[in-house]
């Protein structure tokens, strides 16, 4: 069992048991983005993009990877959404989209 310091490489954290992380948030990405409407605006499919690459990196924090892996209680360091929110409202703000 990892110690309470252990941090993982974001390439080893999960977002469910056995579900590696990164490919979950590309998959998530990807069907955000193919489930946009023919004919809409390409900038809406490419914000669904990346809310849905956003939406868990929360998960990558220490707090959450040992409360999913049995090592760590669940608390608010655990929580996850937020953080991801967080990073998709910056990275969105940096973009330069036409409105």
């Amino acid at each position: 069992m990892p110690s309470a310091a252990t941090v993982w490489p974001f390439s080893e954290c999960e977002a469910h048991p056995g579900d590696v992380l990164a490919a979950h948030l590309e998959r998530v990405a990807e069907r955000a983005a193919g489930s946009i409407a023919p004919g809409a605006r390409p900038e809406i499919a490419a914000i669904a993009f990346v809310a849905g690459l956003f939406h868990d990196l929360g998960k990558a924090t220490p707090w959450f990877q040992r409360y999913l892996r049995g090592s760590g209680p669940r608390s608010a360091l655990s929580h996850h959404g937020e953080l991801g929110a967080l990073l998709a409202w910056w990275y969105s703000a940096e973009l330069d989209w036409p409105l």
